[in-house]
Order: structure tokens, then C-alpha cells, then sequence
């Protein structure tokens, strides 16, 4: 339940930083419909390759998804990046 309030209040954090959302013009709503859809196409397409690899190697496709989304929000719950940053050159 955390979780969720965590994240409705990150996007309404959001929503109020959106610059289109203070702005005021014909079709707003439609324009804002369009992006969202955009929005969730691209997300989709980045993560198309991946599904299809888990979908082909894995035998209960629902419990390693179900899976893999748990350990994901824990590693964003706990801030962590996925990869260990690069040490910085010494100038």
C-alpha cells in the first residue's frame, strides 16, 4: 500500500511540474491524451525485446514477470541504480 501512495504522489508531483498542464489552449485535453499514448508506446517498444526473451526461456511466464517487477520496485524503493557507477578520472 506504500508502494502505491508513494508512487500517485510522485505523479502528482508530476502533473503539477508539467509546463502543459498550467498551459491553456484549444484541444488541450486531446493534445494530452496524445502524449500519454505516446508515452506508453514508447515504454512499450523499449521493453519489447526483453518480454519476448523472458517470454521464450522462462516456464511460468506470469511468476518470473510478477518476480521480476517486485525486485525492480525494491531496487527503485531503495534508490539503488542497477549498475555500479564508474569512478570519476582524477583531473
Amino acid at each position: 500500500m506504500l508502494r502505491a501512495s508513494c508512487d500517485l504522489l510522485g505523479t502528482g508531483v508530476d502533473g503539477f511540474f508539467d509546463p502543459l498542464s498550467w498551459a491553456r489552449f484549444d484541444n488541450k485535453a486531446t493534445w494530452m491524451l496524445v502524449r500519454g499514448g505516446l508515452r506508453v508506446l514508447d515504454v512499450v517498444d523499449r521493453q519489447q525485446e526483453q518480454f519476448d526473451t523472458i517470454e521464450r526461456t522462462s516456464i511460468d511466464l506470469y511468476a518470473t514477470t510478477r518476480n521480476l517487477y517486485r525486485q525492480s520496485r525494491n531496487a527503485k524503493i531503495r534508490g539503488e541504480t542497477g549498475a555500479e557507477a564508474a569512478p570519476l578520472p582524477d583531473l
